[in-house]
């Protein structure tokens, strides 16, 4: 008995990929993390740019197949960016400078304390995000491998893996370490200027 070649897939125009940043992702994020008004912003987990740049270059890398490798991977990886459980709400700088009544690079000069309840000592969203992106490539350009396209001697794709779960796990892990408490996120360290240790990345120990 000889075993059947593989059809072709064929083209649905559903996309079920989704990795550019919606403009009412902050509707998403559910009450998650700090969100004091105007003191916070909702971070990405898994941010947009990371996410985008692995995904454009792991299709860049069929060459002469890439228009196909394209709408493969937009319409079998499921997985949206902009859902509530990659979405977080993280201070920014203004934040700790209420909380300890210390400017730290910002304007004006002096804020009054926050009044409000601060909840834990979350990182700062504004500090160290550069470093927090590229860990995060780094992560997904090895995810992305796990789509193990195939394509005929015809190069039409045959097959291809929907990673939306280890995407997902990426997102997760990521999470961790944002949540892990920051021990020197103190008065004192943002006093001396310390912003490392309220960086998004790395992550404390």
């Amino acid at each position: 008995m000889t075993t059947p070649a593989h059809q072709p897939i064929k083209k649905t125009g559903v996309t079920k990929l989704f990795t550019g940043r919606s403009s009412n992702f902050k509707n998403n994020v559910g009450g998650q993390g700090c969100l004091v008004p105007n003191e916070s912003e909702v971070h990405h987990v898994l941010p947009c740019g990371a996410l985008t740049h692995t995904k454009n270059d792991y299709i860049a890398s069929f060459n002469a197949n890439s228009g196909d490798a394209e709408w493969v991977v937009h319409e079998t990886v499921d997985y949206d960016v902009n859902l509530g459980n990659n979405l977080l709400g993280l201070p920014t700088r203004i934040f700790y400078a209420r909380k300890f009544g210390t400017p730290l690079s910002i304007m004006p000069p002096k804020l009054p304390p926050l009044i409000t309840g601060t909840g834990r000592n979350w990182p700062c969203h504004t500090i160290a995000h550069n470093k927090y992106s590229e860990n995060a490539e780094k992560l997904m350009k090895n995810v992305w491998k796990q789509v193990k396209m195939k394509f005929t001697k015809q190069h039409k794709p045959v097959s291809a893996t929907d990673i939306g779960q280890d995407i997902r796990d990426t997102s997760d892990d990521l999470r961790e370490g944002l949540e892990r408490p920051g021990t020197n996120r103190t008065q004192a360290n943002w006093a001396k200027g310390k912003k490392s240790h309220f960086a998004l990345y790395p992550f404390p120990p």
